[in-house]
């Protein structure tokens, strides 16, 4: 008698793949002594599947003037993987790649690996830590006294999202700080926070705070920015 081919398939049952989409828009307007706008739009795609995979792919433009001159303008992605997502402990991938005008950033890229421990995951709030390894190259704009970097970071991230009041009130908020591994007192920290009010099941009122701070930035660069909008999303 022949053997018999024994052949395994592993496959994703497609009822238990879950695709959730979001777009925000908001912006600022200040008229007087100083004229300025700034405006944002962010976009995110997550796709969960079977207990196995979370992917997420986020986008960010934003736009900003002053006496009707451009002096912000930022262009990012990233895109981040997690194994077995649903689990306490995962491990995952990242790549964040940007541009931003007004730290002078021609190109940014991040790549890595960690491990997120989700501490809290009800239906009320969801929290979790992690931290990972990237590298990080940053292609600084070509004038004088700017130089490119090549550097190992830890990046350690905080982040969480909670729903209070029977839905009526969402906060999210997220905290990356990324420290070299060559010198720690060259860090990035990039901060978030998140209010939105459901208008309906799928439109949202939504405010943003961000914080960004870097210690070593191009001469004449401040080290820190922060922005505070106002503006509508739309998620299903």
């Amino acid at each position: 008698m022949f053997p018999q081919d024994k052949t395994v398939i592993i496959s994703i049952d497609s009822s238990k793949v879950h695709w959730t989409f979001s777009l925000k828009a908001e912006g600022s307007y200040q008229k007087g002594n100083t004229n300025k706008i700034f405006g944002l739009s962010e976009g995110e795609i997550k796709r969960t599947g079977d207990s196995l995979l979370e992917s997420i792919l986020r986008a960010k433009l934003t736009y900003g003037e002053s006496d009707g001159l451009k002096d912000e303008n930022e262009l990012s992605s990233s895109f981040t993987t997690d194994l077995f997502y649903e689990n306490k402990f995962s491990p995952f991938f990242l790549q964040l790649t940007s541009f931003n005008f007004g730290r002078e950033i021609d190109l940014r890229s991040q790549s890595g690996f960690g491990l997120k421990y989700t501490f809290v995951n009800i239906p009320e709030i969801k929290a979790s830590i992690s931290a990972a390894g990237i590298y990080d190259y940053t292609n600084l704009r070509e004038r004088t006294g700017n130089s490119d970097s090549k550097t190992w970071r830890l990046s350690m991230r905080l982040k969480f999202k909670s729903s209070v009041f029977g839905g009526r009130i969402n906060v999210s908020h997220y905290t990356y700080y990324q420290p070299s591994f060559k010198d720690f007192k060259n860090a990035i920290w990039m901060s978030e926070s998140e209010l939105s009010f459901p208008l309906t099941e799928f439109l949202f009122v939504t405010s943003t705070y961000s914080y960004t701070h870097e210690d070593v930035v191009p001469a004449g660069v401040k080290k820190d920015d922060h922005k505070l909008t106002f503006g509508l999303k739309i998620s299903f």
